[in-house]
C-alpha cells in the first residue's frame, strides 16, 4: 500500500510492520519554525532508539575492564616505592645470612683440619671415639638372631624381675600371644630386665 504525498511535502518511506511498507508524507521545515521543530522531531527520533541487552552487556564489560586495570596500575605506582623499601630490608637479610654462610663454611674447614691433623697424631677418628667401632662393622649378634624380629620387653619389680621368675599380667600375656599367633615369617623375642 502505497500512498503518494501531497504536493507541499516529499516522501519518507515507513515501515509499519516487517511485511508491509508505507509512504508517508514529510512535512517541509518552515523556515521560522524551522530549528525548533526539527530539535524535536530529532528528540523523538532518538527516544525511539534502543540498544539490545548484549550490546549493553558488551559495553558495561569494557567498563568493568577498563576501571580495574585503572585500579591495578594507580596500585602498582603507590606500591612501588613500598617495594623498594622492602627490597632494600631483603638485601640487608640477604647480606647478614651471606656472611654467616661464609663464616659457618670457614669454621667447618677449620674443624676438618683439626679432625685430620688429630687422626694423623694417631687419635682416633670421631665416629670411633663415640660408638667404639668403626663404621660398617657388623652388630655381635649378627647370623645368630634373625633381621627379622619383633621385639618386646617387660618389666615388673615384684612379678617379673627377671627372665626365669616372670609371671606376666593377663593382659601383656594375651599381647605376648598374639604377636607370636600373627608374627608370620617374623621372629618374637620379649627381652626382660636382665
Amino acid at each position: 500500500m502505497v500512498n503518494k504525498a501531497q504536493s507541499q511535502g516529499s516522501l519518507r518511506l515507513v515501515s509499519n510492520t516487517q511485511d508491509e511498507q508505507r509512504i508517508q508524507p514529510q512535512k517541509q521545515v518552515d523556515p521560522e519554525v524551522g530549528a525548533s521543530a526539527q530539535r524535536a522531531n530529532d528528540q523523538r527520533g532518538a527516544a525511539k532508539c534502543t540498544l539490545s541487552i548484549g550490546v549493553v552487556c558488551l559495553l558495561l564489560s569494557i567498563q568493568s575492564i577498563l576501571y580495574v586495570g585503572a585500579a591495578s596500575y594507580y596500585l602498582s605506582l603507590s606500591r612501588r616505592s613500598e617495594a623498594s623499601k622492602c627490597l632494600a630490608c631483603f638485601h640487608e637479610a640477604d647480606a647478614i645470612m651471606r656472611a654467616e654462610n661464609q663464616r659457618l663454611r670457614q669454621e667447618n674447614a677449620r674443624l676438618k683440619l683439626t679432625i685430620q691433623q688429630k687422626i694423623g697424631e694417631g687419635r682416633q677418628h670421631p665416629y670411633k671415639m663415640i660408638t667404639g667401632s668403626y663404621g660398617h662393622d657388623l652388630p655381635e649378634m649378627y647370623g645368630n638372631i634373625k633381621e627379622k624380629t619383633i621385639w618386646a620387653f617387660w618389666h615388673d619389680p615384684e612379678k617379673c624381675p627377671s627372665s626365669k621368675n616372670c609371671e606376666l599380667p593377663p593382659l601383656i600375656q594375651l599381647c605376648v600371644e598374639t604377636q607370636r599367633y600373627n608374627r608370620g615369617s617374623f621372629d618374637h623375642r620379649l627381652g626382660h630386665y636382665d
